[in-house]
């Protein structure tokens, strides 16, 4: 069996190689997403082109420093 560190050295090589293919969900997200976020505008998507319509979501209070 793995020890606890191969598994996460396994995992940051995976997770490198899917960026360097362009992975659409390994690319972070931008200031302009963050911001928006923030100020209550974000969406979820499960797939790279469709988000999850808002009425398909519970209400969720997302957590900022000093708040």
């Amino acid at each position: 069996m793995r020890d606890h560190g191969d598994i996460l050295s396994y995992n940051r090589h995976a997770w490198d190689r899917q960026v360097e293919r362009g992975n659409v969900w390994a690319r972070p997200v931008g200031p302009k997403e963050i911001a928006c976020t923030r100020q209550g505008d974000w969406k979820i998507v499960l797939t790279p082109t469709k988000p999850v319509h808002e009425s398909g979501l519970v209400p969720v209070r997302l957590w900022s420093p000093g708040v």
